[in-house]
């Protein structure tokens, strides 16, 4: 059993949704008004007419990393947790802006980029099957199976709901009845205060009961 800490890339690591701007400025059918989908992210990868370093750049220059997400990060680290970051986006716009921060350790989920003949954007399950819907679903599902504690921090109450506690920020969806220790995150150094004060009980409560059903 593993502690898994995971952090959506666009509601929970970002200020503001980094893949919303990037679909928002090279994409005619962004829809402002919803979160970025499978389908989205991959027409807008392919269509932007931008050269890999170019969209790198844009990365880098409107990306702006939410306050205390480094610290996070460290007492992760520190405690033993493991940090995964992941989201419907796409490596090119997520991995410029984590190396910038300094985050090299944790896992990156997002959409993997194929420049073989032209650029393809391809969203992988944990089995390496290509998907184009429910990514971020796949692999909290994979963790769950696994035996895994899981905590979110983000955005999307139906990703949240699939983990044993949440950190929820703005929502797309109603605040989930579960995981069963959902929190309202104001900020990350809110939530590292609180996983400070509280995952050790998260801990003990989850594997007194994985040892119970096992």
């Amino acid at each position: 059993m593993a502690s898994v800490l995971w952090l959506d890339f666009d509601t929970a690591a970002l200020a503001r949704s980094l893949t919303s701007q990037f679909l928002a400025s090279f994409s005619e059918a962004a829809n402002v008004d919803r979160p970025p989908d499978e389908e989205a992210v991959i027409a807008a990868a392919d269509g932007c007419g931008l050269t890999d370093a170019q969209i790198a750049d844009f990365a880098t220059q409107h990306a702006v990393p939410a306050e205390g997400l480094l610290e996070l990060w460290h007492w992760a680290h520190w405690n033993r947790w493991h940090m995964a970051v992941g989201g419907v986006t796409f490596d090119l716009l997520m991995n410029p802006v984590l190396d910038a921060v300094g985050i090299d350790r944790a896992a990156r989920h997002a959409g993997r980029t194929d420049t073989h003949y032209r650029r393809r954007v391809r969203f992988l399950s944990p089995r390496g099957v290509e998907i184009r819907s429910s990514f971020v679903a796949a692999y909290l599902g994979a963790h769950a199976r696994a035996g895994d504690l899981v905590v979110y921090v983000g955005g999307n109450a139906s990703d949240a709901a699939l983990c044993h506690a949440a950190f929820i920020g703005d929502t797309a969806g109603s605040v989930p009845t579960k995981p069963l220790n959902v929190r309202t995150r104001n900020s990350l150094p809110d939530v590292t205060r609180q996983l400070e004060a509280e995952s050790p009980k998260w801990q003990e409560s989850f594997s007194s009961t994985t040892t119970a059903e096992g």
